[in-house]
């Protein structure tokens, strides 16, 4: 048997699935003194799906400067931060040792 990553799939997911960059949002917006961050961000996004526009949107309701709102949105993406698809590389190779692909 053969495990096969579906790139594209990835991808799309990755592109469509916009709340995954949350915790990335809430780290930045703690470090950078926003009160509350954790709660008003829950409570912002429980249970949603995100699109980048969605995203981009819920930056914007953040108490940063212009810059800080420009730096948070480009570390959440794959370009910048490449944690997401290493969370599917390891998870592919552990998959590969377990079955002895």
């Amino acid at each position: 048997k053969r495990i096969a990553v579906d790139h594209d799939a990835m991808e799309k997911d990755i592109e469509n699935h916009q709340e995954m960059w949350i915790e990335t949002v809430k780290v930045y917006a703690v470090a950078h003194g926003v009160p509350n961050a954790y709660e008003v961000l829950k409570k912002k996004t429980r249970g949603m799906v995100m699109t980048v526009t969605d995203l981009k949107d819920l930056i914007e309701t953040l108490p940063l400067t212009k810059a800080q709102k420009k730096e948070c949105l480009l570390f959440c993406g794959t370009l910048v931060n490449p944690y997401p698809n290493k969370i599917v590389r390891e998870a592919v190779l552990r998959a590969k040792k377990l079955f002895s692909l």
